[in-house]
């Protein structure tokens, strides 16, 4: 389960390397954080990040599973209520229960389903991408999934990176970043 940035940004890179001339595409995500976060905990644990990953065309023909799902229920909901006379930019809101009970109520069911197509078995190691520490032990109780085969230590070393948590996460897993310099 990934972040949306990386997930588009990851396949609009297979897109591009369906094109017989492009061979190799480097792909380069950034977060910075906004000096506006009036949420000193939001603030605090979320980090400036930069990766670049580089993505090469693969002469072997694998297959490749994903799986998108938009959900337009709260579309018409106004989670974000009108900031009058207030800069647009001087107001951010973010509804807690409004994201948890998503997460309750949809993500079982999404997640299950991706295994039409893949035997869950077959599945070595899942990478969660999530906010913090609280939000990955409820999705590992509510996937029912075993903690020895997921892999997350992006908060244990660096904290929330927002779109950059997987190249983190990718390069932790393979010991690369703080653990090979540590």
């Amino acid at each position: 389960m990934y972040c949306w940035g990386f997930n588009a940004s990851l396949f609009q890179v297979f897109l591009a390397l369906e094109n017989k001339d492009i061979n190799n595409i480097y792909l380069i995500l950034y977060n910075t954080k906004s000096k506006k976060l009036k949420y000193k905990i939001i603030y605090a644990s979320t980090s400036d990040s930069a990766s670049a990953i580089l993505i090469t065309k693969d002469k072997d023909k694998k297959p490749c599973f994903f799986k998108q799902e938009l959900f337009s229920k709260l579309a018409l909901k106004e989670t974000l209520p009108l900031s009058a006379y207030k800069k647009g930019d001087d107001c951010l809101i973010v509804d807690n229960n409004l994201i948890f009970n998503f997460l309750q109520d949809n993500l079982k069911e999404f997640f299950y389903s991706f295994f039409d197509e893949v035997n869950i078995k077959n599945i070595d190691t899942f990478l969660i991408s999530c906010a913090n520490n609280f939000v990955y032990t409820k999705i590992l109780e509510l996937l029912n999934l075993d903690k020895n085969k997921c892999f997350n230590e992006i908060f244990k070393h660096y904290g929330n990176n927002d779109i950059n948590n997987i190249p983190l996460n990718l390069s932790l897993y393979n010991g690369g970043g703080i653990v090979k310099f540590a």
